[in-house]
C-alpha cells in the first residue's frame, strides 16, 4: 500500500512540475501574446485613423487639438482590461510629470455616454485631453478589439509608433514611452 501511495505522489508531482514548466516556456508566451501584438502593430502603423464616414464634433475637437503638433494617444474601450488601463494611466501620469508633457497626451475612450466619461475622468484624476469615440470609429484593426493601445498622430491623422502594452511586462511600456519622448518630444523638453 505504501508503495502505491509513494508512486501516486511521485506521478502527481512529476505531472505538476511538467505543467508548471509548460506555463513559463518563453516560446509559448511569445507565440501567445507578443507575436500577435507585433502583427497588430505592423497592420496599424501608417493607417489613416478615421474613415471618411466618421464626421462629428468630437473628430473636429481632435483635429483642433492635433493642429498644433503631434500627440501621444491612449485608446481603450469599456471592455478593455481594467488593470491594463490603470497601469497605462499610471505610466502616462508619471511620464507626463517627469517630462512636462501633460499637453502632449490625449486619451480616446469609447464610453456609451458622457456620464461614464465624466466618472472615468473624476475617479482617475485625469488631467489630459479626453475625447469619446464609439468603438470601431478608429480605422485601425485594434480598435475593434479589447486591448488598450498607444500611438502617436498629428494633423494628418496617420497612426505612428503603434504599441499594445503588455501587463505582464510593464518595462516594455516604460521603454516605449522613453522611445516616444526621444523620437517625438525631445525638442519640447529642450525649449523648456
Amino acid at each position: 500500500m505504501l508503495k502505491y501511495m509513494v508512486l501516486i505522489v511521485f506521478v502527481l508531482t512529476a505531472f505538476n512540475c511538467q505543467q508548471k514548466e509548460e506555463k513559463v516556456k518563453p516560446e509559448k508566451v511569445v507565440n501567445g501574446g507578443l507575436v500577435y501584438k507585433m502583427f497588430e502593430q505592423m497592420k496599424s502603423n501608417g493607417q489613416m485613423l478615421f474613415s471618411k464616414e466618421v464626421k462629428n464634433d468630437t473628430l473636429n475637437k481632435l483635429k483642433i487639438i492635433l493642429k498644433e503638433k503631434q500627440k501621444l494617444v491612449f485608446r481603450f474601450n469599456t471592455a478593455s482590461c481594467g488593470i491594463c488601463v490603470d497601469s497605462v494611466l499610471l505610466n502616462l501620469n508619471r511620464f507626463s510629470k517627469e517630462n512636462n508633457l501633460k499637453n502632449e497626451i490625449v486619451i480616446l475612450t469609447a464610453y456609451e455616454n458622457n456620464r461614464d466619461l465624466h466618472i472615468f475622468k473624476k475617479i482617475n484624476n485625469v488631467n489630459f485631453n479626453v475625447l469619446n469615440f464609439k468603438e470601431g470609429d478608429l480605422n485601425i484593426p485594434s480598435d475593434k478589439g479589447h486591448k488598450p493601445f498607444l500611438f502617436v498622430t498629428d494633423s494628418t491623422l496617420i497612426c505612428k509608433s503603434f504599441f499594445i502594452p503588455e501587463k505582464s511586462w510593464p518595462f516594455l511600456t516604460k521603454k516605449y514611452l522613453e522611445h516616444i519622448k526621444e523620437t517625438y518630444f525631445n525638442e519640447i523638453n529642450e525649449k523648456k
